[in-house]
C-alpha cells in the first residue's frame, strides 16, 4: 500500500510542478499602443483624411478617435508613439509577386537571398504578398514563418500553378528542380480528359491559398476547374489569357482576378486562337478593339478584378502602351484593378517596385492618389481573397505604412517611409 502510494505521488509531483509553472507565468500580457495625431488616410476612397488617434490591442485596430476626443479607455499604461505631421495608411499589398524561384545554388542561398528580400519589402511598405508561382516546397515555409511573424516578412499567400501538356514540355524541370516533371500539387500539369476534382483537391492539400491557371488549358476546363475550387473554397485566379482561352472565358468561369493588362488585347483573337509569343505577333494587336468594351462590361458586372503588372510591361518596348492603354481603360468603365508588379524587389534597390506600379498608374493610367492607395490597400485585399486588412478601420488587422509626407499631394511619398507595423508589431525603417 505505501509502495503504491508513493508511485502515485512521484506521477502525480510532475503534473503540479507544470501546473504550478502555467499558473506562474500566466496569460500573456496584452500590447496596447496608441499612435497619436497622425494624419489618417483610411484607403477608402470617400473619407476623408483627418488627424486622429489609432487605438492598437496586440495585433487589432480597437479604434480610430478623431483629435481632441478623450483618450479610450483601459489605455492608461499603452506606449505612446506621437505621429503629429505624419500620415497613418493601411499597409501595402503587392498582388503579384514570385518567391522561391532561384533555379541556380543551394537552398541556403535561395533561403538567405528570399529571407532578406521579404525584409527589405516588408520595410519598404509592404504588409502582404500574393504569389503567383514558386517553389511550394519552399513557400509552406515561408509562409508559416512569415504570417507566425517569425521572420520580418509581409504576409504570404501562394497559389498552385495549373498548366497544359505543351507548357510543360517547353518548360521542363527548370522550375521544379528535383520532380523531374512531375505534377504534384502545387504545379499541376492539366489534361482536358483530367477530373477537375482531383486537381484542386491535391492543389488544397498543397497550403496554396489559391489556383493560378496560367497557359494552354481550354475555356470548357478553366470553368470546370474555377467551379470546383470555388467549392472547395479556393481563391481562383488566371493569367488574362491563358490561350486557347481567351479573357472573356475566364470572367465567365468564375476567375475573380485576372493578371497582366498587356494580355488582354489577345481578347481580339476570338475563341480557340492561337497566342503568338513574339513581339511581331504582339505588335498586329490592335489596341482600342471592338471586344474591349463588352469584356470590361462582363468585368464589372462579375467583380473580376485586373492585376494589372504594368511596371514590368513598362520595361518591355510595345507591351508597355498596350498595358498603359488597357488600365486606364478597365479604370475608367469601373473595373477594379490592383497593384501588382511581377517583380517584388530588384537585388540592390532601397525600396520594392509596387511603389513604381502606383507612381505609373497615376501618371499613365488616369488613376488619381486617393484611387492608387485603395488599389493597393483595399483592392489588394480583396484580390487575395483577404477581408481582415487592408483599411485603417476598427477590427481589421494592425498592418500599417506610416510616412513622412502627404501621399495624397503626391504618390512619391509612399516612399517618404517613417515606420511599418505588421500584425501589431512597429519596424522602424532603419
Amino acid at each position: 500500500m505505501n509502495k503504491l502510494r508513493i508511485i502515485l505521488m512521484l506521477c502525480v509531483l510532475p503534473l503540479s510542478i507544470f501546473a504550478q509553472k502555467r499558473q506562474q507565468t500566466g496569460p500573456k500580457k496584452t500590447e496596447k499602443t496608441i499612435l497619436k495625431n497622425g494624419t489618417v488616410i483610411d484607403g477608402t476612397l470617400h473619407s476623408p483624411a483627418m488627424i486622429a488617434d489609432v487605438y492598437l490591442e496586440d495585433s487589432l485596430i480597437t479604434a480610430i478617435l478623431p483629435k481632441g476626443q478623450p483618450q479610450k479607455a483601459g489605455y492608461e499604461e499603452a506606449k505612446i508613439m506621437d505621429l503629429n505631421g505624419k500620415f497613418i495608411l493601411p499597409g501595402l499589398i503587392d498582388t503579384h509577386v514570385h518567391l522561391g524561384t532561384m533555379t541556380e545554388g543551394s537552398i541556403e542561398e535561395l533561403n538567405k537571398r528570399t529571407h532578406h528580400d521579404l525584409e527589405r519589402v516588408l520595410i519598404g511598405g509592404i504588409t502582404t504578398v500574393r504569389d503567383m508561382g514558386g517553389d511550394g516546397r519552399l513557400m509552406a515555409g515561408y509562409q508559416r514563418s512569415a504570417n507566425l511573424d517569425q521572420i520580418p516578412s509581409p504576409d504570404i499567400f501562394y497559389v498552385a500553378f495549373l498548366a497544359g501538356p505543351n507548357y510543360m514540355k517547353m518548360m521542363g524541370d527548370r522550375e521544379i528542380l528535383g520532380l523531374q516533371n512531375q505534377s504534384i500539387g502545387w504545379r499541376q500539369t492539366v489534361h482536358e480528359q483530367d477530373n477537375a476534382h482531383d486537381i484542386i483537391a491535391m492543389a488544397k492539400g498543397s497550403g496554396a491559398t489559391g489556383i493560378k491557371i496560367y497557359s494552354d488549358i481550354s475555356g470548357a476546363m478553366v470553368k470546370k476547374l474555377a467551379r470546383e475550387a470555388t467549392l472547395q473554397k479556393m481563391q481562383v485566379w488566371s493569367h488574362a489569357t491563358v490561350m486557347p482561352a481567351i479573357p472573356s472565358e475566364a470572367v465567365n468561369a468564375g476567375v475573380k482576378v485576372i493578371s497582366h493588362a498587356h494580355d488582354v488585347p489577345w481578347e481580339q483573337v476570338g475563341k480557340n486562337g492561337k497566342m503568338v509569343n513574339d513581339h511581331n505577333g504582339y505588335s498586329a494587336l490592335k489596341m482600342d478593339f471592338p471586344q474591349l468594351a463588352p469584356l470590361m462590361a462582363l468585368m464589372k458586372k462579375n467583380n473580376v478584378i485586373l492585376d494589372a503588372t504594368i511596371y514590368l510591361s513598362s520595361l518591355n518596348k510595345g507591351y508597355d502602351v498596350n498595358a498603359f492603354y488597357i488600365t486606364k481603360s478597365m479604370h475608367k468603365a469601373g473595373v477594379k484593378v490592383s497593384v501588382g508588379t511581377d517583380w517584388m524587389i530588384p537585388e540592390g534597390t532601397a525600396l520594392p517596385n509596387i511603389h513604381e506600379e502606383m507612381a505609373l498608374m497615376v501618371s499613365k493610367c488616369g488613376f488619381t492618389t486617393r484611387e492608387v492607395i485603395h488599389a493597393a490597400t483595399m483592392i489588394g485585399a480583396e484580390a487575395t481573397g483577404l477581408s481582415d486588412r487592408g483599411q485603417i478601420k476598427e477590427g481589421k488587422r494592425a498592418d500599417i505604412l506610416i510616412l513622412n509626407s502627404n501621399p495624397l499631394e503626391n504618390i512619391s511619398a509612399t516612399k517618404d517611409i517613417f515606420g511599418v507595423i505588421k500584425n501589431g508589431k512597429v519596424y522602424p525603417k532603419s
